[in-house]
């Protein structure tokens, strides 16, 4: 047998099984949560408060399921009527993505400049978590191209870059939040 067809052969088979454990491995992406922006348990955490121009979105729980307010700020205030609903499993699971409030990453506490970047210099949207008597209000800037990640500033002035799949169901007006039926 030739030495190169050995030679290959060991390369060929080497190659195969690098690009099979590439493939298994398991996918991590930056957007994963790793920094803690306003730490607290989800058996603490009592109500999530969501406010921007068009809806307003209140999540409680009072020992049990939670329930979910909701209000769309365009409709008059007559015609708005009772908006508390039972919560969908997805309001369950929104409410454990909140608890303790994760970041992919800190962006520290940037300039005027990028401020107005990312959003926060008038925000328009805010998140305000309750846990138990501690209160956090968090400003929500605008979300990044592609992924829709959140920035987000802390009370101490810190942004962070927040998955989007924490606070996407509560931006959509909790229309993923409520049961209906």
């Amino acid at each position: 047998m030739d030495k190169s067809l050995i030679g290959h052969t060991v390369l060929a088979v080497a190659a195969t099984a690098l690009a099979f454990a590439a493939w298994n491995k398991p996918a991590h992406s930056e957007h994963e949560p790793s920094v803690t922006v306003v730490d607290g348990s989800v058996d603490r955490l009592t109500e999530v408060d969501w406010e921007d121009e068009t809806f307003s979105v209140v999540m409680k729980r009072n020992g049990g399921q939670p329930t979910v307010s909701t209000a769309n700020k365009k409709t008059p205030d007559e015609k708005r009527g009772i908006n508390d609903f039972p919560a969908t499993a997805k309001a369950v699971e929104t409410f454990g993505k909140l608890a303790p409030f994760m970041a992919a990453r800190s962006l520290g506490r940037p300039d005027e400049a990028h401020t107005k970047d990312l959003g926060l210099d008038e925000p328009k949207t805010s998140l305000t978590l309750k846990y138990g008597d501690k209160v956090t209000k968090l400003d929500v800037g605008s979300s990044t191209f592609g992924a829709g990640n959140f920035f987000v500033r802390a009370p101490s002035g810190e942004v962070f870059l927040v998955p989007a799949a924490s606070l996407t169901p509560l931006k959509s007006g909790g229309s993923q939040l409520v049961e209906r039926t």
